[in-house]
């Protein structure tokens, strides 16, 4: 493995920043998967002796290779290269056993396809190869295969169809036995051997690795290579969007997140001022408070009544143990004695009465 490497060394305050760009292998001990693996886990096949940056030993046993599942009418494998990168080349290097007179493992390679894409599938992937071999002695187990691309996964794939004719010396079944995947690129960087860097304005600084040309900017830049800034009235990501006019200084904004300079006009909010104010709901959040101003008034009114009502309660209790009933039982019997004597002074009158009647009656007689 040969790597051409930039090393650029900047200090600030007495530190020093080491940035390394250059043709690298973007594969190197990078997540890697397959459809189909070995299923005895003893057997050191798995998917990640592909991008161990070792392949020696291109043999079953050397650990160094991945080897899938026998009997599969398809075999796939990738890598993740962790993010959209701009690859060169791609290099494989296929299991041999060390018996490169014996064509058994061509047979198996024979047909494969070689893809890379932005998401985790082939389908909608760039075909960077399709090897269409009709001649056994043809194939080589390194493959040198020039594909200069932007993508994040690498992936492998071949297929035996059922009913599909391939030249007689197909293997039956589809395998992938990669002891090696090694996939170059420019590390945010372009020109001959990666030499250059990318642009500063490029987003995820990545450019194109012949041109140096910027795929996309960041906020607030565009053109080529992402150096010249948002004119008036625009921002974003390559000043694609529009200032609003909603801004309260006409289509004045932030080129970087559109935010208005001075805020908004009456009735628009928001950092762009693209949210209209519902009267109807500042009216309907108004009432509300009306309301909840009325419920904890009305509350605040019946506690007090209560409380009050307890403290007449407790003061009755202390007045009654205070006697007041027997003044008022003094009043009733004097009330009585009263009526007694009224009665009596009656009666008394009625005899006396009584008796002037008899004296005159007796007086009239003689």
């Amino acid at each position: 493995m040969i790597y051409n490497v930039a090393v650029v060394f900047s200090i600030h305050a007495l530190l020093c920043v080491v940035d390394i760009y250059g043709l690298v292998n973007l594969a190197l001990r990078k997540p890697t998967w397959e459809k189909h693996p070995w299923p005895e886990l003893e057997r050191d096949y798995g998917s990640e002796n592909a991008v161990d940056g070792m392949y020696r030993n291109r043999s079953d046993a050397g650990g160094q290779c991945t080897i899938s599942d026998d009997g599969k009418y398809t075999a796939e494998w990738r890598v993740d290269l962790g993010s959209v990168v701009n690859i060169k080349h791609i290099n494989i290097y296929y299991r041999t056993d060390h018996m490169e007179y014996r064509s058994q493992y061509k047979d198996r390679l024979a047909g494969f396809f070689l893809y890379v894409s932005n998401s985790t599938t082939k389908d909608g992937g760039f075909l960077c190869f399709h090897d269409l071999s009709t001649v056994k002695s043809t194939i080589s187990w390194d493959q040198k295969i020039s594909c200069s691309v932007n993508g994040r996964y690498v992936i492998y794939y071949n297929e035996r169809k059922m009913g599909v004719s391939y030249p007689h010396f197909y293997s039956k079944y589809a395998f992938n036995e990669l002891c090696e995947v090694e996939v170059y690129g420019c590390n945010r960087s372009f020109g001959e051997n990666c030499s250059h860097k990318c642009p500063t304005n490029c987003q995820g600084s990545i450019c194109d690795s012949n041109t140096g040309h910027c795929f996309s900017c960041e906020s607030g830049y565009k053109g080529l290579k992402c150096s010249q800034e948002c004119r008036i009235g625009h921002y974003g990501k390559n000043c694609v969007h529009n200032c609003s006019t909603n801004c309260n200084v006409t289509s004045r904004c932030d080129r970087i997140t559109g935010q208005c300079e001075g805020g908004c006009i009456t009735g628009w909010t928001g950092n762009s001022c693209n949210q209209r104010i519902n009267r109807q709901s500042c009216e309907e959040s108004l009432k509300n408070i009306l309301i909840v101003n009325v419920l904890i008034s009305t509350a605040i009114i019946v506690t007090g009544s209560v409380i009050n009502f307890i403290i007449w309660k407790r003061n009755a209790a202390k007045n009654a143990q205070m006697g007041l009933p027997n003044i008022v039982s003094h009043q009733n019997t004097t009330v009585k004695t009263k009526e007694n004597e009224d009665q009596q002074y009656t009666e008394l009158k009625e005899e006396n009465e009584k008796c002037n009647t008899y004296e005159e009656m007796h007086n009239y007689s003689n």
